[in-house]
């Protein structure tokens, strides 16, 4: 529980707790709606995250109690607990109600397509052209929620010249062509992975060409690597 969490339990008045909340309280209260907006908020709950409610709540009815019994407030102790547990009910509720949303935004992420969906093509032969015979790819084709991802192993592909980068296309049986990312490969061989935004089914030949920066945004024609992206 951090320092303003617990300054903010500390300032509900126990002889009075339908009272109006004073400039303090509502300040505190505002760094929670904060913190409720922030987005990071409903990314997935880390691992005990219930389990680390349930402590930070048990410390302090724990903290509570201990101050009661110190300062011998008999009945009247007794009526503040449980005023507190009443308050503490709805943050209770509330704590829940994220847990349970978040882990059903993560569910309804992973059926729609999200991280471990398999891939839907492996192992495609992605072939250099005249203008880079000793190039080759290897291409894996998994698609998801977000669009299409195509990872490419390449190798025998050189390193764009300065001025200049690679860029990926798929096109359909019309010659239509849409992008789908760019890339220079001045580290040497490895893995490129480009994004489509159209079925790969409909757009099922890949190619790649070399592009001079600054020029237009079409196709330059240069074609240095070519395949299929369906069996």
């Amino acid at each position: 529980m951090s320092e303003d969490d617990r300054q903010f339990g500390d300032r509900f008045d126990p002889d009075d707790p339908d009272r109006e909340p004073a400039p303090g309280e509502l300040a505190a209260m505002e760094v929670l709606a904060r913190r409720l907006r922030d987005p990071a908020l409903w990314s997935s709950p880390a691992p005990g995250l219930g389990t680390s409610i349930a402590a930070a709540i048990h410390e302090r009815r724990a903290h509570d109690v201990a101050t009661a019994e110190r300062e011998g407030l008999g009945r009247r102790s007794q009526r503040a607990r449980a005023a507190r547990r009443r308050r503490l009910r709805p943050f209770l509720a509330a704590a829940a109600a994220v847990i349970v949303v978040t882990a059903g935004v993560v569910a309804v992420g992973q059926l729609r397509g999200g991280g471990d969906d398999p891939p839907s093509a492996t192992g495609l032969d992605i072939d250099g052209t005249d203008l880079a015979p000793e190039a080759s790819a290897t291409a894996t084709v998994n698609t998801g929620g977000n669009g299409v991802a195509i990872l490419l192993d390449i190798e025998g592909l050189e390193p764009a010249p300065e001025g200049s980068f690679y860029q990926g296309w798929v096109r359909n049986a019309e010659g239509d062509l849409v992008t789908i990312g760019t890339f220079h490969m001045r580290e040497g061989d490895g893995r490129v992975t480009l994004w489509s935004g159209v079925d790969v089914a409909d757009y099922p030949t890949l190619t790649v060409t070399l592009q001079d920066e600054g020029a237009s945004a079409d196709s330059s024609g240069q074609t240095v690597l070519r395949g299929r992206l369906t069996d």
